[in-house]
């Protein structure tokens, strides 16, 4: 049977969810994800630990997370790309976080080759 791509949308969550967690060493308080053709955001609310909210308060801190973060994310991209490709068959040509001081939320940005809702992987 196909997955819709609401279901798809789930797993992806679940699993960017637990990885951000094995990464972080904290899970996110809430998770969104949407993908939109070749875009997938997620946005990982209450997800900053307490060093990176002390970062916040100091100028320029949240720069600092952002190149702390995204240097994580490329540590971790094989295990990202690895969650990706069981439920969407095109390739990751980007990947990215910014933390947002003002809500302190992350938002992770995956970009796709190609329209993700025409490369849902119905084998599952």
């Amino acid at each position: 049977m196909a997955n819709s791509l609401q279901q798809i949308e789930a797993e992806i969550k679940r699993d960017v969810t637990r990885l951000h967690k094995t990464v972080i060493g904290k899970g996110p308080g809430h998770t969104s994800i949407h993908i939109s053709d070749n875009v997938l955001t997620v946005i990982f609310q209450n997800s900053l630990s307490s060093v990176e909210i002390s970062m916040l308060q100091v100028p320029e801190g949240y720069k600092k997370i952002n190149e702390i973060r995204n240097d994580l994310l490329n540590a971790n991209s094989h295990n990202l790309v690895a969650i990706l490709k069981r439920w969407i068959n095109t390739d990751v040509q980007k990947i990215t976080s910014v933390v947002i001081p003002e809500t302190a939320e992350v938002y992770l940005f995956i970009i796709f080759k190609d329209k993700v809702d025409a490369n849902i992987d119905n084998r599952y």
